[in-house]
């Protein structure tokens, strides 16, 4: 069997922005390579299914190995910044908010903690895991790592899954400039989470790093959110799922440093990438390039766009003596006004000491998965559905993938 590489390229800055005269980023952008890869690649595109869960990739590739234990990306974030986990235990991921009063109650003005430095997140949260209050009968914590990435794992005895509702705990960009309590009535176990949420703002205020810097910056973080909350679901040891010998995924994001983890993949950050190697020893290599938890205003896109045009020209060239089918993927909106909707575009050839060809005949979305996953049979439409039709309702040009210059016909 031939090798499998994967590049997920995340999000590909496909709205148009008024600053770059309505086009998008990507018809701005000059990329070259990626441009020469489409005239040697099949294209397509398919929905995902409709999880409650911001970090879509993990999910995909679940789907992809056959993985059917699959763990929110919440778990998966926990895992990879080492956290021990029990069966039940309830993970948030957490933000450092800045909250302001209202007429009625509070809203988020900064969702991200902005104004912090990594070392005053960790500060605080060792602060808060010495003086949040706790029953006689339950157990929690704060953890933040070095990068700032920050969960909350709550675990308490006897506790019936039926009183836990997550629906309140949206992510804190969804919340910006709404009134907080404006919610509808929750459960009894939800109540505790929105209790600490509270006491954590309370026991904040009065902190030295908040009160010397507060009155300097209005917007300096004050409170904590939880979001996207998940129970663990059973972490016994899991053979390794993928068909290949070996799997190896390259990346800087921990959830995905989780879900290596749970499945039985190497991972490897890219400060300790080594292309060469990697590629000689694995099968399958997923080599994920998301930036969309970064912030870039329209030039600073255009710019990381043909970074990364340029980054895939480089690895590539350090392909020269593999055969391989490769396949890049790529995040997109369906629409401007549904941005939290999003399914995946494609793009796959194959690779042949150093030069790109069309494979060999088309694929189809079921060939698709086939050959990542070896699969025998395709997924139950009603928990995968993979619609090929959606492709053709993108309202740019048709197709399109990366950008309108490139399909022009």
């Amino acid at each position: 069997m031939k090798k499998v590489i994967v590049f997920h390229l995340g999000s590909v800055f496909d709205i148009s922005e008024d600053s770059l005269e309505d086009r998008t980023p990507l018809e701005v952008a000059s990329t070259p390579h990626l441009d020469h890869l489409y005239s040697r690649s099949f294209s397509g595109s398919f929905s995902v299914p409709n999880i409650d869960d911001s970090f879509l990739v993990t999910h995909l590739m679940s789907l992809m190995f056959g993985y059917k234990n699959f763990q929110h990306s919440s778990v998966q974030l926990a895992e990879g910044l080492e956290c021990e986990l029990n069966r039940n235990d309830i993970v948030f991921k957490n933000n450092f908010v800045t909250l302001k009063p209202t007429t009625k109650s509070l809203s988020i003005v900064d969702p991200s903690g902005s104004s912090l430095s990594v070392e005053d997140k960790q500060e605080l949260t060792e602060f808060l895991n010495a003086n949040l209050f706790k029953k006689r009968d339950e157990y929690f914590f704060l953890k933040t790592n070095s990068e700032g990435d920050s969960v909350f794992i709550y675990r308490r005895e006897k506790l019936e899954k039926d009183s836990v509702s997550f629906k309140q705990f949206k992510s804190p960009y969804e919340n910006i400039g709404r009134e907080i309590d404006g919610t509808p009535q929750i459960k009894e176990q939800s109540k505790r989470f929105m209790y600490i949420m509270n006491e954590s703002q309370m026991l904040l205020s009065k902190h030295p790093l908040i009160t010397e810097k507060s009155g300097s910056d209005f917007f300096f973080p004050n409170s904590i959110w939880l979001y996207e909350g998940a129970f663990v679901e059973d972490q016994s040891e899991n053979e390794n799922i993928v068909e290949f010998k070996s799997a190896s995924v390259v990346s800087s994001n921990l959830i995905l440093k989780g879900f290596s983890k749970m499945t039985g993949m190497q991972f490897f950050p890219w400060k300790d990438f080594k292309a060469k190697e990697v590629f000689e020893e694995n099968e399958f290599v997923f080599i994920d390039k998301e930036y969309s938890k970064y912030q870039f205003d329209s030039f600073e896109k255009v710019d990381r766009i043909q970074k990364l045009d340029n980054e895939i020209l480089q690895l590539t060239h350090l392909l020269n003596k593999e055969s391989a089918k490769v396949l890049f993927l790529f995040n997109y909106p369906y629409n401007k006004n549904s941005l939290g909707k999003k399914g995946y575009s494609f793009l796959l050839t194959e690779i042949e000491k150093g030069k790109f060809y069309l494979p060999r005949r088309k694929f189809t979305i079921f060939d698709l998965l086939c050959f990542i996953s070896n699969a025998i049979s395709p997924p139950e439409p009603s928990c995968s559905r993979f619609i090929e039709k959606k492709f053709n309702q993108r309202r740019t040009v048709n197709p399109i993938i990366l950008r309108s210059k490139v399909f022009a016909s």
